[in-house]
């Protein structure tokens, strides 16, 4: 179900209607929901429809996710734990370049530029962020969204000044969000994210533990080997 394309700028893309609509289609036929949600607006009608969801037809193991949450009123920033949805973040944003900045505040002004990328308030009040990329947009590379959420700065740039720096998250939550999480949010979580007997070993091993290095060099850290379900399918310890 496609809603409809915006003709003026400031309309959205979505009817409110035509978007409770496809939510509750989709969610009677049994599919977990994807919102892409970079504006303020869009997440808060996304989670408006995930309400109305929760509330006719009772709470239960949805694993909604709303991704990119570029933008997020600080009255929403509550709701992703209260309706269940899960805030899939691509934490490498969380450093915005100065060409980048300048128009943003421009467009945005300064104190929408004070909500850029909230992930330390979504984690303090209690929404699970599940770790992404959105290849081929930006690096596939989980650790330099580590250390990108864990400095609010670009990765190995010591010097570099961080952007809202009240926004970052430590690197435990960090780890959760692009192993156990990240499994979750996609239903994998009974056979990936984590290590334990009897799951398959779909693993990567790295050339030194991340709690160990100076946050701006967590990027330096290499991919020694990986191995899927068991298989090693990249590198070798010999």
């Amino acid at each position: 179900m496609v809603g409809r394309i915006a003709a003026d700028p400031l309309d959205a893309h979505w009817d409110p209607a035509q978007l409770r609509e496809a939510v509750f289609a989709a969610d009677a036929a049994g599919f977990d929901l994807h919102f892409h949600t970079i504006g303020d607006r869009a997440v808060r009608m996304a989670l408006d429809a995930l309400e109305a969801l929760n509330d006719e037809r009772g709470q239960r193991d949805r694993r909604a996710q709303l991704a990119h949450v570029q933008l997020i009123d600080a009255q929403d920033i509550p709701r992703f734990s209260q309706t269940g949805a899960i805030a899939s973040i691509q934490a490498v944003w969380g450093s915005i370049a100065p060409d980048l900045l300048a128009l943003y505040t421009q467009l945005l002004g300064e104190e929408r530029m004070s909500r850029q990328y909230a992930f330390g308030d979504l984690h303090r009040h209690g929404a699970l962020l599940s770790g992404g990329s959105d290849w081929p947009v930006s690096t596939q590379n989980p650790l330099v969204a580590m250390e990108t959420a864990l400095r609010r700065a670009r990765p190995g740039d010591i010097a570099d000044v961080p952007f809202l720096l009240e926004q970052s998250v430590g690197l435990a939550t960090m780890m959760q969000a692009y192993t156990h999480n990240s499994a979750y949010s996609l239903r994998f979580d009974d056979r990936a994210g984590q290590l334990s007997a009897g799951r398959p070993a779909s693993l990567a091993v790295l050339s030194g533990d991340l709690r160990d290095v100076a946050p701006h060099r967590i990027v330096e850290i290499e991919t020694m080997m990986t191995l899927f379900e068991g298989e090693t399918v990249y590198g070798n310890l010999d």
